[in-house]
């Protein structure tokens, strides 16, 4: 399996990667939406994205509208991660795409939970 985490924090990233590769995912690396829009389209093989929603540039919002917007990438599981967890701001982003949302800081154990939820697991 292969995961697209796209965060603007270096140590978020550091942090999610060894969690996704302990789970067995082969992870790609994104700064921000943009850099997740060209790393999306050079890597066709990404079967779940892990979104932060405050980035500077592109934010996850903003990347989750433009993907969704894509029929091809209606079906693609994307897990937005917040450290706001206000309602509001949860059920914006899942009526905006997203299938699940976790708040920061996130344990290996809460990730997982989510992508079994989803029905992903690694191969």
């Amino acid at each position: 399996m292969h995961a697209l985490l796209i965060d603007d924090s270096k140590a978020n990233r550091l942090v999610i990667n060894s969690y996704m590769t302990e789970l067995g995912f082969k992870v790609t690396e994104a700064r921000d939406g943009l850099d997740g829009l060209n790393a999306l389209k050079n890597n066709p093989t990404v079967n779940v994205i892990l979104l932060d929603w405050e980035m500077p540039g592109m934010n996850g919002l903003e990347f989750l509208a433009k993907v969704r917007s894509d029929p091809s990438k209606t079906e693609l599981p994307i897990i937005m991660i917040s450290s706001n967890d206000s309602p509001d701001k949860i059920a914006k982003a899942l009526q905006t795409g997203a299938d699940e949302y976790l708040v920061k800081p996130i344990s290996r154990e809460d990730l997982e939970s989510k992508l079994e939820l989803l029905g992903i697991e690694p191969e």
